[in-house]
């Protein structure tokens, strides 16, 4: 997400540059493009959340445990988002 952040910054910059109808067209772009950002890290919070609310018991590192990172990493690759190290 932050990569897609930095892109949009960089998007934002050239739009800016822009003249008239089309500054206003890659604008309208930009908008959407962040507000579905926003959107997905609202999700992303608030799914981080509910996970740690589910592991605050500090219950034993278990089979259930790597079966939902597991789920976690395919779902990320899926959305094309690099994990930021292996796991073993």
């Amino acid at each position: 997400m932050i990569a897609q952040a930095v892109e949009l910054d960089a998007r934002l910059i050239v739009a800016d540059q822009r003249a008239g109808s089309w500054r206003r067209q890659a604008l309208a772009e930009l908008t959407g493009d962040v507000r579905r950002l926003e959107s997905s890290t609202r999700r992303m919070e608030s799914l981080a959340r509910a996970w740690q609310a589910q592991l605050g018991g500090a219950q034993p590192v278990g089979p259930a445990l790597v079966e939902q990172l597991d789920a976690l990493e395919a779902a990320l690759s899926e959305l094309r988002i690099p994990m930021p190290c292996d796991h073993a």
